[in-house]
Protein backbone atom coordinates (compact mmCIF):
# COMPACT_ATOMS: atom_id res chain seq x y z
CA UNK A 1 0.00 0.00 0.00
CA UNK A 2 1.39 3.40 -0.98
CA UNK A 3 2.37 5.94 1.66
CA UNK A 4 1.55 9.62 1.32
CA UNK A 5 4.59 11.89 1.58
CA UNK A 6 4.35 15.45 2.78
CA UNK A 7 6.80 18.06 1.44
CA UNK A 8 8.31 18.28 4.91
CA UNK A 9 9.16 14.55 4.78
CA UNK A 10 10.95 14.77 1.41
CA UNK A 11 14.69 14.33 1.98
CA UNK A 12 16.00 14.24 -1.60
CA UNK A 13 17.97 16.95 -3.41
CA UNK A 14 16.44 20.42 -3.19
CA UNK A 15 13.74 21.01 -5.81
CA UNK A 16 13.94 24.25 -7.77
CA UNK A 17 10.28 25.09 -8.34
CA UNK A 18 10.41 28.61 -9.75
CA UNK A 19 12.12 30.23 -12.72
CA UNK A 20 14.20 32.38 -10.39
CA UNK A 21 15.44 29.31 -8.52
CA UNK A 22 16.26 27.44 -11.71
CA UNK A 23 18.12 30.14 -13.65
CA UNK A 24 20.03 32.02 -10.98
CA UNK A 25 23.78 32.56 -11.09
CA UNK A 26 25.78 29.51 -10.07
CA UNK A 27 23.27 26.86 -11.11
CA UNK A 28 22.38 27.72 -14.73
CA UNK A 29 24.06 27.91 -18.13
CA UNK A 30 22.80 29.12 -21.50
CA UNK A 31 23.17 26.79 -24.48
CA UNK A 32 23.15 28.48 -27.90
CA UNK A 33 22.33 25.72 -30.37
CA UNK A 34 22.97 25.50 -34.12
CA UNK A 35 22.68 29.18 -35.10
CA UNK A 36 24.86 28.34 -38.09
CA UNK A 37 24.96 29.52 -41.69
CA UNK A 38 23.38 26.39 -43.19
CA UNK A 39 20.54 26.42 -40.63
CA UNK A 40 19.82 30.16 -40.60
CA UNK A 41 21.20 32.14 -43.56
CA UNK A 42 19.54 32.87 -46.89
CA UNK A 43 22.62 31.47 -48.65
CA UNK A 44 22.78 28.37 -46.42
CA UNK A 45 22.14 24.85 -47.60
CA UNK A 46 18.63 24.58 -46.15
CA UNK A 47 17.59 27.82 -47.82
CA UNK A 48 19.01 26.57 -51.11
CA UNK A 49 16.80 23.50 -50.70
CA UNK A 50 13.77 25.75 -50.55
CA UNK A 51 13.18 26.02 -46.79
CA UNK A 52 11.98 29.30 -45.32
CA UNK A 53 14.66 30.74 -43.02
CA UNK A 54 12.64 33.73 -41.81
CA UNK A 55 11.71 32.16 -38.46
CA UNK A 56 15.32 31.24 -37.70
CA UNK A 57 16.50 34.70 -38.70
CA UNK A 58 13.81 36.41 -36.63
CA UNK A 59 15.24 35.10 -33.35
CA UNK A 60 18.78 36.41 -33.92
CA UNK A 61 18.16 39.60 -31.85
CA UNK A 62 16.69 37.59 -28.97
CA UNK A 63 19.53 35.05 -29.01
CA UNK A 64 22.06 37.88 -28.96
CA UNK A 65 20.22 39.64 -26.13
CA UNK A 66 20.06 36.37 -24.17
CA UNK A 67 23.83 35.93 -24.55
CA UNK A 68 24.52 39.49 -23.43
CA UNK A 69 22.09 39.15 -20.53
CA UNK A 70 23.68 35.90 -19.38
CA UNK A 71 27.12 37.48 -19.46
CA UNK A 72 25.89 40.45 -17.46
CA UNK A 73 24.32 38.09 -14.92
CA UNK A 74 27.51 35.96 -14.81
CA UNK A 75 25.66 32.94 -16.17
CA UNK A 76 27.93 30.80 -18.40
CA UNK A 77 27.24 30.64 -22.14
CA UNK A 78 28.03 27.38 -23.96
CA UNK A 79 28.01 27.32 -27.76
CA UNK A 80 26.75 24.11 -29.39
CA UNK A 81 27.08 23.61 -33.13
CA UNK A 82 26.63 20.69 -35.49
CA UNK A 83 29.43 19.42 -37.74
CA UNK A 84 28.52 16.50 -39.99
CA UNK A 85 30.82 13.86 -41.40
CA UNK A 86 30.21 10.29 -42.42
CA UNK A 87 33.05 8.76 -40.40
CA UNK A 88 31.34 8.80 -37.00
CA UNK A 89 27.66 9.32 -37.86
CA UNK A 90 25.32 6.69 -36.34
CA UNK A 91 23.80 4.30 -38.92
CA UNK A 92 20.21 5.47 -38.22
CA UNK A 93 21.38 9.03 -38.90
CA UNK A 94 22.94 7.99 -42.20
CA UNK A 95 19.75 6.14 -43.13
CA UNK A 96 17.94 9.46 -42.84
CA UNK A 97 20.49 11.78 -44.44
CA UNK A 98 23.03 9.95 -46.63
CA UNK A 99 22.58 11.48 -50.11
CA UNK A 100 20.70 9.15 -52.41
CA UNK A 101 20.41 6.31 -49.92
CA UNK A 102 22.02 2.91 -50.47
CA UNK A 103 22.92 3.57 -54.12
CA UNK A 104 23.63 7.30 -53.83
CA UNK A 105 26.76 9.35 -54.20
CA UNK A 106 27.93 9.76 -50.62
CA UNK A 107 29.55 13.16 -50.91
CA UNK A 108 29.93 14.88 -47.53
CA UNK A 109 29.73 18.29 -49.20
CA UNK A 110 26.05 17.60 -49.92
CA UNK A 111 25.31 17.47 -46.19
CA UNK A 112 24.30 20.62 -44.31
CA UNK A 113 26.96 21.89 -41.89
CA UNK A 114 29.50 19.34 -43.11
CA UNK A 115 32.80 19.57 -41.27
CA UNK A 116 35.08 22.37 -42.39
CA UNK A 117 32.51 24.08 -44.60
CA UNK A 118 31.44 27.72 -44.47
CA UNK A 119 27.91 26.49 -43.79
CA UNK A 120 29.05 24.97 -40.50
CA UNK A 121 30.25 28.33 -39.17
CA UNK A 122 28.21 30.51 -36.84
CA UNK A 123 25.86 32.93 -38.59
CA UNK A 124 27.72 36.25 -38.95
CA UNK A 125 24.97 38.20 -37.17
CA UNK A 126 25.19 36.08 -34.03
CA UNK A 127 27.04 37.58 -31.07
CA UNK A 128 30.66 36.35 -31.30
CA UNK A 129 31.75 33.67 -28.86
CA UNK A 130 34.23 34.89 -26.28
CA UNK A 131 37.52 33.08 -25.82
CA UNK A 132 36.53 32.00 -22.30
CA UNK A 133 33.25 30.43 -23.47
CA UNK A 134 33.12 26.72 -24.28
CA UNK A 135 32.14 25.44 -27.73
CA UNK A 136 30.73 21.91 -28.03
CA UNK A 137 30.63 20.20 -31.43
CA UNK A 138 27.94 17.57 -31.95
CA UNK A 139 27.37 15.01 -34.72
CA UNK A 140 23.66 14.40 -34.19
CA UNK A 141 20.59 16.15 -32.80
CA UNK A 142 21.15 16.20 -29.05
CA UNK A 143 23.95 18.31 -27.61
CA UNK A 144 24.57 15.48 -25.13
CA UNK A 145 24.97 12.63 -27.64
CA UNK A 146 28.67 11.77 -28.05
CA UNK A 147 29.86 15.06 -26.55
CA UNK A 148 31.46 16.09 -23.22
CA UNK A 149 28.58 18.46 -22.41
CA UNK A 150 27.28 16.52 -19.40
CA UNK A 151 30.79 16.38 -17.92
CA UNK A 152 31.30 20.12 -18.50
CA UNK A 153 28.04 20.98 -16.77
CA UNK A 154 28.76 18.65 -13.85
CA UNK A 155 32.25 20.10 -13.39
CA UNK A 156 30.73 23.57 -12.99
CA UNK A 157 27.84 22.51 -10.78
CA UNK A 158 25.25 23.40 -13.41
CA UNK A 159 21.74 22.13 -12.71
CA UNK A 160 19.78 24.09 -15.34
CA UNK A 161 20.29 24.53 -19.07
CA UNK A 162 18.59 27.47 -20.79
CA UNK A 163 18.19 26.61 -24.47
CA UNK A 164 18.07 28.95 -27.46
CA UNK A 165 18.51 28.43 -31.18
CA UNK A 166 17.18 26.05 -33.85
CA UNK A 167 15.26 23.92 -34.49
CA UNK A 168 12.66 23.72 -31.74
CA UNK A 169 11.34 20.32 -32.78
CA UNK A 170 14.69 18.65 -33.42
CA UNK A 171 17.94 19.71 -31.74
CA UNK A 172 16.31 21.92 -29.09
CA UNK A 173 13.77 19.26 -28.15
CA UNK A 174 16.20 16.32 -28.04
CA UNK A 175 18.74 18.30 -26.00
CA UNK A 176 16.03 19.38 -23.56
CA UNK A 177 14.73 15.82 -23.22
CA UNK A 178 18.21 14.41 -22.61
CA UNK A 179 18.86 17.13 -20.03
CA UNK A 180 15.63 16.20 -18.23
CA UNK A 181 16.57 12.51 -18.12
CA UNK A 182 20.01 13.44 -16.75
CA UNK A 183 18.36 15.24 -13.84
CA UNK A 184 18.86 18.76 -15.18
CA UNK A 185 16.21 21.46 -15.46
CA UNK A 186 15.67 22.25 -19.18
CA UNK A 187 14.39 25.79 -19.71
CA UNK A 188 13.46 26.88 -23.24
CA UNK A 189 13.64 30.60 -24.00
CA UNK A 190 10.44 30.57 -26.04
CA UNK A 191 11.12 33.66 -28.18
CA UNK A 192 14.75 32.68 -28.80
CA UNK A 193 13.91 29.29 -30.33
CA UNK A 194 12.46 28.66 -33.78
CA UNK A 195 11.62 26.21 -36.50
CA UNK A 196 10.31 26.90 -40.00
CA UNK A 197 6.70 25.92 -39.20
CA UNK A 198 5.18 28.06 -36.45
CA UNK A 199 2.53 25.42 -35.65
CA UNK A 200 5.24 22.82 -35.06
CA UNK A 201 7.15 25.29 -32.89
CA UNK A 202 4.08 25.94 -30.74
CA UNK A 203 3.29 22.22 -30.49
CA UNK A 204 6.75 21.42 -29.17
CA UNK A 205 6.64 24.38 -26.79
CA UNK A 206 3.35 23.04 -25.43
CA UNK A 207 4.85 19.55 -25.11
CA UNK A 208 7.85 20.96 -23.24
CA UNK A 209 5.66 22.94 -20.83
CA UNK A 210 3.54 19.87 -20.14
CA UNK A 211 6.27 17.27 -19.69
CA UNK A 212 9.76 18.78 -19.33
CA UNK A 213 10.01 22.27 -17.92
CA UNK A 214 9.57 26.02 -18.16
CA UNK A 215 9.30 28.10 -21.36
CA UNK A 216 9.85 31.74 -20.33
CA UNK A 217 10.28 34.59 -22.75
CA UNK A 218 13.53 36.55 -22.86
CA UNK A 219 12.06 39.38 -20.77
CA UNK A 220 11.16 36.93 -18.00
CA UNK A 221 14.71 35.58 -17.92
CA UNK A 222 16.09 39.11 -17.79
CA UNK A 223 13.75 39.90 -14.92
CA UNK A 224 14.82 36.74 -13.08
CA UNK A 225 18.44 37.82 -13.50
CA UNK A 226 17.63 41.34 -12.31
CA UNK A 227 18.36 42.90 -15.70
CA UNK A 228 16.72 45.78 -17.48
CA UNK A 229 14.48 44.26 -20.17
CA UNK A 230 16.22 44.25 -23.54
CA UNK A 231 19.27 46.13 -22.29
CA UNK A 232 21.42 43.26 -21.10
CA UNK A 233 22.76 45.33 -18.18
CA UNK A 234 22.29 44.83 -14.47
CA UNK A 235 19.92 47.08 -12.60
CA UNK A 236 21.56 49.40 -10.13
CA UNK A 237 20.55 49.17 -6.51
Amino acid sequence: MSKALSPAEYNGPPIRWTLEEQVRQGVAAVLVIDMQVDFVADNGRLARRGLDMSAAQSIIPQVNALVRGARAAEVPVIWVRTSHRFADSPPPYLAMYAPGGRDGNWDESSLPVFEGSAGAEWHPDIEPRRDDEVEVVKRAYSAFYGTPLAQILSAHGIQTVILAGVNTNVCIHTTAADAFFLGLYPVLCSDACATADSAIHEAFMATHRRFYGLTPRLAELEAAWGLMAGAGVAKKA
